[in-house]
């Protein structure tokens, strides 16, 4: 659980940064790093598990193949509930 909120809370720092300018744009409210930084604060916080899970089928060869499956197989046990 810390390192889900460790990594929830830097990516939601970095877009605080990218939204005050601090970015390779000039910055503002519709600043897409920041809108980016969000989007993955969302997925970390969000999808933890599938991450997590990715990353403990060892090899880095099959870690993002093995996510992309498991993500997929979710979203197909929900479709069917």
């Amino acid at each position: 659980m810390a390192a889900r909120i460790s990594f929830t809370a830097v990516a939601l720092l970095m877009a605080l940064g990218a939204f005050c300018g601090a970015g390779p744009t000039s910055g503002g409210l519709f600043d897409l790093f920041g809108i980016f930084f969000l989007f993955v604060a969302w997925l970390i916080w969000f999808a933890w598990d599938l991450i997590r899970e990715g990353f403990a089928s060892g090899p880095m060869d099959f870690m993002l193949v093995r996510a992309a499956l498991l993500l997929t197989n979710k979203l197909k046990r929900k479709r069917s509930d």
